[in-house]
């Protein structure tokens, strides 16, 4: 497939704790995208949940085609008061500022579970809330995996592709909500505008009515304007 315009759907914040979750998340994008998702799976989920080659997790991406992507190791560094004020949630800025230690032992600990539980290594990370320390950043580099950030995708060899995450989540709370909607509105129109690539994040908390008519409503401006759906692998090679 080559296309002018590709679109990558990230499914986020898979886990052992809700193993039907990615299938709900997945049917809220065309089915052509769906097949190509990306899956990103936390290996351990707020350290209590850790994913294994019997659970129902491992076995159904087992099946899938998608590309699966290590998502942190537990998605949270616990409560927050600022997090629970502003946002409604734990600290979910997982990799945002940790050293260089704690940065390899969560990653390292992070693909052993995915590797034990899929039979193989993970070629890509994204850290939650796309947030990675500069330590982090060097770890995921050491891994020689691929990074999928905020603004961009960089190869495991350092490649870096202009790639904007459109998301709809921004929590519980009705303040970062609705300041979260503002953005995204001028976040979609530099995405659809300026860029070749680009990636629209699925989360959980999206599947509430209001969010999924969004997120529609999003996909079929797509298709109107010719934005055909990619793999990461595709995304990449066709950059």
């Amino acid at each position: 497939m080559t296309c002018a315009r590709r679109y990558v759907v990230e499914v986020h914040d898979v886990s052992a704790t809700d193993p039907s979750m990615a299938q709900r998340l997945l049917d809220c994008a065309p089915a052509d995208a769906a097949r190509r998702a990306a899956i990103l799976i936390v290996p351990n989920w707020g350290g209590r949940a850790p994913v294994d080659a019997g659970n129902a997790l491992s076995r159904s991406l087992g099946r899938a085609g998608a590309t699966r992507v290590l998502h942190g190791y537990t998605h949270s560094l616990g409560r927050s008061l600022l997090n629970a004020i502003w946002f409604g949630t734990d600290d979910e800025g997982e990799f945002a500022r940790l050293d260089a230690v704690e940065a390899a032992r969560r990653l390292t600990s992070g693909m052993e579970i995915f590797s034990r539980a899929f039979g193989g290594t993970p070629e890509w990370f994204c850290a939650p809330r796309w947030q990675a320390s500069a330590a982090s950043r060097r770890a995921v580099r050491r891994a020689r995996l691929g990074l999928l950030d905020r603004d961009e995708i960089v190869t495991h060899d350092g490649r870096r592709i202009a790639s904007p995450v459109v998301w709809f989540d921004d929590g519980v709370r009705l303040a970062a909500r609705v300041i979260g909607s503002l953005q995204r509105r001028q976040r979609v129109t530099r995405a659809l505008r300026g860029h070749a690539t680009i990636r629209i994040a699925l989360h959980p908390r999206d599947l509430s009515p209001s969010t999924r008519a969004q997120v529609a409503a999003l996909f079929d401006r797509m298709h109107r304007d010719g934005w055909e759906p990619a793999s990461l692998d595709e995304a990449v090679a066709q950059s």
